[in-house]
């Protein structure tokens, strides 16, 4: 008769998701070559959500608009889609009055606003930098984390001939860095021109 071997027993773990508050952030994404409308699920901040390391960006409910006017208009929509983070100029919240909300307040800095100009392939942008007090925009750009930038009360002017894009103003605003081409900075003195109206876009 064969021995019978008996190990311990079999340990039964019963494991309960925790609920997470979830958000979708309805995002308007621009490319170099399209404009993208759909949303975003995530729980945690949208700038923190497209700074994950993670090469694409999932979006969903999407439908997009190219620029130029041989291209036909608003024709593809699909209800999930990868986004190559690579190709992204711009990201903003749609219909976002207000910038995103703060840190907790034991992780916030002080932060004083810097008006910049930047010029990638396809838009000039000028807009708000938020920087700790003293600190050098150069620094800034060099050392911080994650491959998009934050800046506020952002106007933006298509600078592509041909383009069905106009310029147009976004409170809050995400900048791939990898698209900067240029980046200035004013005088204490010079206060920027007004914000430019959105329109026809999408």
């Amino acid at each position: 008769m064969d021995a019978l071997t008996f190990g311990p027993p079999v340990a039964r773990y019963s494991v309960r998701l925790m609920a997470l508050n979830v958000r979708r952030f309805s995002v308007e994404l621009f490319g170099q070559t399209m404009l993208l409308h759909g949303s975003v699920l995530s729980a945690r901040r949208l700038s923190d959500q497209v700074n994950e390391s993670d090469p694409y960006l999932v979006m969903t409910e999407i439908q997009s608009y190219p620029y130029m006017d041989s291209a036909p208009m608003g024709l593809d929509q699909h209800a999930r889609g990868l986004v190559n983070k690579d190709m992204i100029v711009m990201l903003a919240e749609a219909e976002s009055g207000a910038p995103e909300g703060p840190l907790a307040p034991e992780m916030s800095v002080a932060k004083v606003p810097h008006r910049i100009l930047v010029y990638s392939d396809h838009f000039a942008i000028n807009a708000d930098i938020h920087l700790a007090e003293g600190a050098e925009l150069e620094q800034f750009v060099a050392v911080s984390q994650g491959r998009f930038v934050a800046v506020t009360n952002a106007s933006v002017t298509p600078t592509t001939r041909g383009t069905r894009l106009a310029s147009f103003h976004r409170h809050f605003l995400l900048i791939n860095r990898d698209h900067i081409a240029y980046l200035g900075t004013m005088a204490e003195n010079q206060t920027g021109s007004a914000p430019m109206v959105a329109e026809n876009v999408g």
